[in-house]
């Protein structure tokens, strides 16, 4: 049995019966594959699964009370320093269309529209791409509840093959979008042998089990990770391959119009010499669950969130490849301190009285740039497409020739 079992509380019946469920389809997804499917197609089913998946049938839980806290729900002022940059690329003429994907609680999204409005940069049009309609539904009502309708009447909701049927043109946001992707899990022997990790059921319940065989796909992603890492997997060490990313990545090219297309990435994670450096022999795979925190991403299927940190090389190599440009990557703490978000907290709190409140900002805007909290270990990376693009943020620590 897990050890986490013995940390994290116990889901309520309803939970435990809907997260049993899920398992038995597991279970016959191992089945019809011979005995072990991918970790890939694993967490695909636990996280997007429509009727079982914690973000698919809408499981999840955002905030002090969820299961996680993201960026926007710790402080407004990350929306304000995104706002600021987005400000400044509708002023260089780039069209007024924002798209978000990974949208989550809506948060980000009210936030961002509150914020241009008041710097009369509003977009004609937020569009946010939700596979859940449970989340869905959860962004509409918030944005309902805190929006003035002129404004809420410009946000849409789509789907991803409706989005990339169409011309893209303007800035997309994605804020924890890439860690939430399906990743490959991947292991060295004692020897120094290297397989994928897939999963299989033992009679009792899931656990990791090697593949026969890693795809041309796989062994290439891998390939590459060494090659600029400069050295392999340590013997028993684990890591994790999005092969995910590029192909988004591509299709978000492929839909760039002429006007231009400016990426916004948020998330947390590091460059390939950081992710298979010898300490981290287990990997970066985590799994949340009631704001508790552990590696074991077979405890309650379907009602645990699961990540694996972003690998920033990669993504940059997979952007050059699919015909971006690469313009910045810098922490979220060089990234927020670049905007106006550091002057608009001191005018802020100049007018405020009430000392719970004037710690409640100072606190939320202390996580997002405190080296011990988000400020490092989350990353911006600012990529774009069909003109060229002055970004603010440039103007603070640019670690690009670190990637």
């Amino acid at each position: 049995m897990s050890s986490a079992l013995f940390k994290l509380p116990i889901p309520g019946p309803e939970e435990q019966e809907k997260s049993l469920t899920l398992a038995k389809r597991l279970i016959a997804q191992c089945e019809q594959a011979g005995g072990v499917i991918s970790f890939s197609d694993y967490m695909a089913t636990v996280l997007y699964d429509p009727e079982g998946g914690y973000y698919g049938s809408g499981q999840v839980r955002f905030g002090e009370n969820g299961d996680f806290v993201t960026a926007p729900e710790r402080s407004p002022f990350f929306a304000m320093a995104i706002g600021h940059e987005i400000s400044g690329l509708f002023d260089q003429g780039l069209p007024r269309q924002i798209i978000e994907f990974g949208a989550g609680s809506g948060r980000l999204a009210v936030d961002l529209l509150k914020d241009l409005a008041e710097r009369d940069r509003l977009p004609d049009v937020y569009c946010i791409i939700e596979v859940s309609p449970a989340l869905r539904a959860r962004q509409q009502a918030l944005a309902k509840e805190a929006l003035p309708e002129a404004i809420s009447e410009r946000l849409q909701w789509c789907d991803e093959t409706e989005l990339f049927s169409d011309t893209l043109e303007g800035v997309v946001v994605a804020n924890e979008f890439l860690d939430a992707m399906p990743v490959h899990r991947i292991r060295a022997d004692e020897q120094g042998v290297v397989r994928e990790m897939g999963v299989a059921w033992n009679g009792q319940r899931l656990q990791w089990q090697p593949l026969p065989a890693m795809s041309e796909e796989l062994a290439m992603a891998l390939q590459e990770l060494t090659r600029r890492a400069g050295h392999g997997l340590a013997p028993g060490q684990s890591t994790e391959l999005n092969l995910v990313m590029g192909q988004w990545l591509k299709r978000l090219k492929s839909a760039a119009g002429p006007a231009g297309l400016a990426v916004m990435l948020f998330d947390y994670g590091a460059t390939s010499v950081e992710m298979i450096r010898p300490d981290r022999i287990d990997g970066t795979l985590r799994c949340h669950y009631r704001q508790l925190a552990h590696d074991d991403p077979f405890v309650y299927p379907g009602l645990q969130d699961i990540t694996a940190w972003v690998d920033f090389s990669a993504v940059r190599d997979a952007a050059l490849a699919a015909g971006f440009c690469v313009d910045v990557y810098q922490s979220q703490a060089s990234f927020v301190i670049a905007s106006d978000a550091p002057r608009r907290l001191e005018n802020r709190m100049r007018d405020i009285t009430d000392r719970r409140e004037l710690n409640r900002l100072a606190q939320g805007f202390k996580e997002l740039v405190m080296p011990t909290e988000m400020g490092e270990r989350f990353r911006a990376m600012l990529l774009s497409v069909g003109r060229e693009v002055r970004w603010q943020a440039s103007a603070v620590r640019n670690e690009l020739p670190r990637l």
